[in-house]
């Protein structure tokens, strides 16, 4: 057990912590979690926590175990202050420690690595849309949205102001530092932007953040929405994804011609990239009503991709960008991860993924 462990073992006990939520994301980009006991996490750190895979789709009865990762600890602090809960998230090990091909968080690991060897540093910067709906009587989701405010619009048009405020803070309060907030241009429809980070970490606080919206949105009595589009007739939603690139040292930057390369990789390989990009059939429609030279773009020092949803793995997604950006001689080798086969089997709408090559969504993406 290293010194972070441990710390973490001594913060558990001096801080009341009751229950510790091991979490993970699956193939399609779905928080998971489940909750151990304080004497159970010195077990988690050295061997894992055994889980029974025959009832998540894609794992085909593998046995798999959930070992914390020690450096992700967050206090969730919606949660009672007396036996407090904490989140750790986690790697997907065999019963000999290995990682699975299932954890995600592993494949986008092993890409930051391998751009290491290449020279390569990546940070990233999400921005994530949403829709917030009214709830019923009983607390389930209408088909009624918040509000309809527009694009940057005030109280009382703005009626998610105060819950935007909530996550806001809870981000703060959870070691994530949002940038700014505002109304979207969609009724209901918000965005928040938070600060920039290395991969992991980035992916790993979009989790936190998705997670962060939807439990202020049902304290409120409200049901956030991160579907690409929620309501017809109304902007789509998009995660977009701001990505600065380091070479051998040196931060790439707007004027510089390698980054204008670097756009045009992502460019070619995006007809493949949106199985993981846009894992809904309503995707496309979000995608199609953009000018195809919206998709990517260059601001100052980064490339930043508008084709991404917000209901995707980020892992993997962000794997297959950073693979594509590293194709310097332009091989044509497969970018998307080897688990990918099996997120194909397991697609709540499988319709789209049987046809993420298929000549519509190749017309999108091909301009």
């Amino acid at each position: 057990m290293n010194e972070t462990e441990r710390e973490i073992l001594r913060f558990v006990e001096e801080n009341d912590v009751k229950f510790i939520r091991l979490t993970f994301t699956d193939l399609l980009g779905i928080q998971k979690n489940m909750s151990i006991m304080p004497c159970e996490l010195e077990k988690a750190f050295s061997k894992g926590i055994p889980f029974d895979t025959s009832k998540f789709q894609g794992f085909f009865h593998e046995k798999a175990f959930l070992r914390p990762i020690a450096n992700t600890l967050a206090l969730l602090p919606w949660r009672p202050q007396s036996g407090r809960v904490i989140r750790l998230f986690c790697d997907i090990i065999d019963e000999k420690g290995n990682h699975t091909k299932y954890d995600s968080r592993n494949v986008l690991h092993q890409t930051i690595i391998k751009g290491k060897k290449k020279g390569y540093e990546f940070h990233l910067a999400f921005e994530c849309e949403f829709y917030l709906f009214k709830n019923d009587t009983y607390g389930n989701m209408t088909n009624e949205p918040i509000d309809h405010g527009s694009y940057f619009d005030i109280a009382p048009l703005d009626q998610a102001e105060n819950i935007r405020r909530d996550i806001c803070l809870t981000l703060e309060k959870m070691g994530i530092q949002p940038l700014s907030s505002h109304h979207e241009a969609g009724w209901g429809q918000n965005e928040i932007v938070f600060a920039e980070d290395e991969p992991l970490c980035a992916c790993d606080n979009f989790m936190t953040y998705k997670s962060v919206v939807a439990t202020m949105a049902s304290l409120s009595g409200h049901t956030a929405s991160f579907h690409p589009l929620p309501i017809q007739g109304q902007p789509g939603s998009g995660l977009h994804i701001k990505i600065m690139i380091q070479k051998d040292d040196v931060w790439i930057e707007k004027n510089d011609f390698e980054l204008k390369q670097l756009k045009k990789r992502i460019q070619n390989r995006l007809p493949e990239m949106c199985a993981l990009l846009n894992t809904k059939k309503e995707s496309y429609e979000r995608v199609n009503h953009l000018d195809p030279h919206q998709l990517i773009e260059i601001n100052h020092e980064s490339v930043i991709l508008h084709a991404a949803d917000s209901m995707c793995n980020p892992y993997l997604a962000v794997s297959c960008i950073l693979e594509a950006l590293m194709d310097e001689e332009k091989k044509d080798y497969d970018i998307l991860p080897a688990c990918l086969e099996d997120a194909h089997k397991i697609a709540h709408d499988s319709s789209f993924l049987s046809s993420f090559l298929s000549e519509s969504i190749l017309k999108v993406y091909s301009h």
